[in-house]
């Protein structure tokens, strides 16, 4: 009967090792483009403002709004579930106006998306615009 037993155990246990197994490591991750303008309270468009994710430092990616105030922020990351936050930063003092920073989290959702996602850790690609920012001009206090 031992016998019979070990025959089935080892049968059954190789019978799991036909194919091997990818193991997968990594985060979830989409592709995603944000696109918007930055004026002041009037409304008018505020050019040379920095835009970044704050978490990433010297982030390649961080761009500066046009004349028109416009910017089109890409990178990557984890949208469905830790929207990704941008700062808005006068970086260049009193000389286009003085504003104060602000950041701005950006909400996706799956009508967001505009393409489909490769393998396993891929969400795809994601657009969200319209994301305005309005930067109020900074006071003596600050």
């Amino acid at each position: 009967m031992n016998k019979l037993w070990m025959l089935l155990l080892s049968l059954l246990g190789f019978a799991g090792c036909d194919e091997p197994q990818e193991d997968m490591y990594g985060t979830p991750y989409a592709e995603y483009t944000v696109k918007g303008r930055v004026t002041d309270a009037a409304g008018t468009p505020i050019a040379g403002i920095e835009v970044r994710r704050p978490s990433w430092g010297s982030d390649p990616s961080a761009v500066r709004t046009d004349t028109r105030g416009a910017y089109t922020f890409e990178a990557d990351g984890n949208v469905l579930y830790m929207p990704p936050v941008l700062t808005f930063t006068d970086t260049d003092g009193p000389a286009g106006g003085d504003f104060a920073g602000k950041e701005v989290e950006v909400a996706f959702a799956e009508s967001d998306r505009t393409g489909p996602g490769e393998g396993n850790w891929m969400y795809g690609r994601f657009e969200r615009s319209g994301v305005d920012v309005v930067l109020a001009e900074k006071t003596g206090e600050e």
